[in-house]
């Protein structure tokens, strides 16, 4: 998945670096920025999926647990 430009910089082996070949670390640098403005393009969405499970779960706890008690106070014969 390397584009046209990303291999524009590769040379024979043994040829000698030539001026605009980028060093290791300079490679490393752009893999890097790449990856880094993938992750930032993902927060907003992951944002969204964590502000629905808060909202599910602030509703089906609650529900959750009062059924739970309810349940438990018919097994002990509670009356309220």
């Amino acid at each position: 998945m390397t584009s046209v430009g990303a291999m524009s910089h590769l040379q024979a082996p043994g040829a000698p670096p030539s001026p605009e070949t980028p060093t290791l670390l300079e490679q490393f640098k752009e893999v890097a920025a790449r990856y880094g403005e993938r992750a930032i393009t993902e927060v907003p969405s992951t944002l969204r999926k964590l502000r629905l499970l808060f909202v599910v779960a602030s509703v089906a706890l609650p529900t959750f647990l009062l059924g739970v008690l309810v349940i438990l106070a018919m097994a002990l014969h509670v009356h309220f």
